[in-house]
């Protein structure tokens, strides 16, 4: 039902976790039908703290599994997942992942 309004595409990158001696493992990469919403957004992230996004992602949950230690590229960009929200409009079901751009050390 919401095929028609995910236009965009995006890659997940998931994240592999650690091994036993804390080295991080393999991660997996993936591309998604979504669509990106660009604006501001004030949101709460994982520690509760109230911080603002420049994106906002909307997914069909079907089979989608997320962690905020996942990452999202878009047009070769890096972004980090700040929120994982799940909601329902007309009896469809909607995830929405907020972003925030990755500064990269």
């Amino acid at each position: 039902m919401l095929e028609p309004y995910l236009t965009d595409t995006v890659t997940i990158t998931t994240s592999g976790g650690l091994d036993e001696f804390n080295r991080p493992l393999p991660t997996t990469s993936a591309t998604r039908d979504c669509r990106i919403e660009e604006g501001s957004y004030l949101v709460r992230d994982e520690s509760g703290e109230q911080v603002t996004s420049n994106s906002r992602i909307m997914f069909d949950p079907d089979g989608l599994v997320l962690t905020h230690a996942d990452k999202i590229t878009i047009s070769g960009v890096l972004w980090s997942i700040i929120k994982i929200q799940s909601d329902k409009a007309w009896n469809i079901e909607i995830k929405y992942v907020y972003l925030a751009r990755t500064v990269v050390q």
